[in-house]
């Protein structure tokens, strides 16, 4: 069985890929696309260890569940995109540029 943040690593990781490529390929050099991928993938990945481990407290010690976790589960696919979710958009979008930089022809 699969809990729910089960996933994540693969996804992290795929991610992870569709930025590593977009910096080298928008990069002037190879240092500069690693410190472009660094600071676009950091904050969400540190979130994500976050998160996961308020889950994991969550499910194994008597404290109250996170806000907004009590209730029916929703498919993610139900959800209202966030400003997180536009932000993850843009930077997997393949003909886009990361933030702050140039996309090379």
């Amino acid at each position: 069985m699969i809990r729910g943040n089960g996933g994540q690593g693969a996804s992290m990781a795929l991610e992870d890929a569709v930025v590593l490529a977009k910096a080298l390929r928008d990069a002037d050099t190879p240092a500069a696309a690693l410190d472009s991928y660094e600071r676009h993938r950091r904050p969400r990945v540190e979130r994500n260890i976050t998160v996961s481990a308020q889950l994991t407290a969550s499910r194994t010690t008597d404290r109250p569940r996170p806000p907004g976790t009590d209730g029916p589960q929703v498919r993610d696919s139900e959800r209202p995109a966030s400003r997180v979710d536009e932000e993850l958009l843009q930077l997997l979008d393949w003909d886009t540029a990361l933030p702050g930089t140039r996309r090379r022809t």
